[in-house]
């Protein structure tokens, strides 16, 4: 292999000294929501609560599309 060809193939290395990779890669703020409801209520022999909610919330990285979804429900009956 002759030094001409080797020359050729030599790296071409790339300054990437003013770019902000922060907000290139990263959001500048993250929405979410969150509702919630509960209903209660009962007699002198059975109370009963209900509760939901969901929660939604958007990732922080702007290239991927990272969502949360998070549906809840708790419900409670005793008996007296």
């Amino acid at each position: 292999m002759d030094r001409g060809k080797r020359a050729q193939r030599t790296p071409t290395y790339y300054y990437y000294a003013n770019t902000d990779f922060w907000h290139y890669l990263y959001r500048e703020n993250k929405p979410m929501m969150n509702h919630d409801v509960s209903i209660s209520g009962g007699t002198k022999k059975m109370k009963y609560l209900l509760s939901g909610g969901y929660n939604w919330e958007k990732g922080m990285i702007k290239k991927s599309s990272d969502i949360f979804k998070k549906p809840i429900s708790v419900p409670n009956f005793r008996l007296m």
